[in-house]
């Protein structure tokens, strides 16, 4: 998780205002998603040196515009403000954000230099870890919910959903496999709610949720064995003993061995 501090007035429409609640209110949730289809691969964001008030990001915003498209000749092809950095932009392809991303930054006002980065690789990006993988169990599981599309979301609040076991004698239960943090951050319980489509009194559904066997998710084979320098070694010698039941036949054909005398 990254301690952000964002600041939503910048982004609210008229008449909007934020209501925080209480101090128990509840301070972050996690949910686990499949990844997405990269479709924003021409959007970057921008950061500047030296770091100006947020009151003048929109500024700053519109001079690195003008810069890229007159002192640069890069269409811009959207500007817009976003609260981790001076704003988002989007060029024409992936190879002109990619190259402007490489770039160690741009003077565009006589006092500051502007440097680009992916748009999911800002402040708020970090490294997310999944080192168990193991056998969960729900157990009273409602009946009508037992689908890969429900179940995958319940899991997605503590990990990544790999296979679950659809055909049970018991269909109350849920038997599934899945890689998660740590054993202390999957819930005991979840609770599964439908609401009205117009808002009002619903309905929930409570399960229990169970670790069963589960090991480290990232167990790698050894690492592969390094060639031999020069003439590989010669093989083994082949055995000269094979045996009690070879003894057994040389015993009873004597000296002439298994195969008896050949030149007779």
């Amino acid at each position: 998780m990254a301690n952000i501090v964002l600041n939503p007035g910048r982004f609210l429409e008229a008449g909007q205002h934020v209501q925080d609640g209480s101090p128990n209110r509840l301070p972050r949730a996690d949910i686990t998603v499949p990844a997405p289809q990269k479709q924003h691969e021409a959007y970057m964001l921008a950061e500047i040196e030296p770091q100006v008030h947020e009151d003048e990001w929109d500024v700053h915003r519109l001079q690195i515009r003008n810069h890229l498209q007159n002192e640069l000749g890069i269409m811009v092809t959207h500007c817009s403000p976003h609260p981790l950095g001076v704003g988002l932009f989007a060029v024409r392809t992936t190879l002109i954000r990619d190259t402007l991303v490489a770039a160690f930054g741009f003077h565009y006002n006589g006092g500051h230099v502007v440097r680009f980065d992916n748009h999911d690789k800002g402040i708020n990006w970090r490294v997310a870890h999944a080192d168990r993988v193991g056998w969960i169990m729900f157990l009273g599981y409602p009946l009508d919910f037992r689908s890969t599309s429900y179940i995958s979301r319940a899991v997605g609040l503590f990990g990544k959903l790999d296979y679950w076991q659809e055909v049970d004698a018991i269909p109350v239960r849920v038997l599934l496999r899945a890689y998660f943090d740590d054993v202390d951050l999957v819930p005991r319980r979840i609770v599964i709610k439908q609401f009205p489509n117009q808002g009002g009194q619903g309905e929930s559904w409570t399960f229990g949720v169970f670790v069963l066997n589960n090991e480290f998710a990232d167990l790698q084979p050894q690492d592969e064995d390094l060639p031999h320098v020069g003439a590989p070694p010669p093989p083994p010698d082949p055995p000269h003993h094979h045996g009690p039941a070879w003894d057994e036949i040389n015993h009873h054909h004597g000296d002439e061995g298994a195969w008896g005398n050949w030149e007779q």
